[in-house]
């Protein structure tokens, strides 16, 4: 599990699994493989134990739970046109073996920046409609994954124009539609 607030993180090379023998059997649990979280404008608090952190604006985060309150700020860039841009938290998900059961997905990540999500297998069992991987962030790259679930393998919360989704094997869709000629490039087996 990661929280807010970050700059930029990496997970990579784990094996993350809820049983020691794998099961098939329903479950109603909250369980993630992996849980990367940070606050956004619709949902401007996130919160673990004591600690919450919580969204002031685009570039700064109050967190709360330490011995006293402190502000985060994000770094902010110059853009081609001049103007001050928030560089948004950022996540590589690489190589992992990532397997949950429950009603959530096995992995959820939320990064306004970038998240690559590459080369990793991931199963959600226990027959739940919940895709097993669900990404929102500012750009998407995800490739080479092998992922395993039901209707839905790979949810993309993000821009479509800012996606791109190449060489993934799944046992469901990937949503959004990807079209052509993207979904050729995918395999559903």
């Amino acid at each position: 599990m990661l929280r807010a607030p970050y700059a930029q993180a990496e997970v990579t090379l784990n094996q993350i699994d809820r049983d020691a023998q794998p099961s098939a059997q329903a479950s109603r649990s909250q369980w993630y493989a992996l849980l990367v979280d940070q606050p956004t404008d619709k949902r401007p608090v996130s919160r673990i134990g004591d600690y919450a952190a919580v969204r002031v604006d685009e570039a700064r985060t109050l967190v709360f739970g330490a011995r006293r309150p402190y502000i985060v700020t994000a770094a902010v860039e110059t853009d081609l046109a001049g103007a001050v841009v928030v560089r948004g938290a950022t996540i590589s998900v690489l190589g992992n073996v990532l397997t949950a059961r429950g009603a959530t997905p096995a992995v959820e990540v939320e990064a306004s920046g970038d998240c690559l999500f590459n080369d990793n297998r991931c199963e959600l069992r226990g027959g739940h409609p919940t895709s097993a991987v669900r990404i929102a962030s500012g750009t998407t790259i995800v490739s080479a994954n092998r992922v395993r679930s039901g209707e839905v393998s790979i949810e993309l919360l993000g821009n479509p124009r800012r996606m791109t989704v190449l060489g993934n094997v799944t046992t469901g869709v990937i949503i959004p539609q990807l079209g052509m000629p993207w979904d050729a490039l995918n395999v559903i087996g």
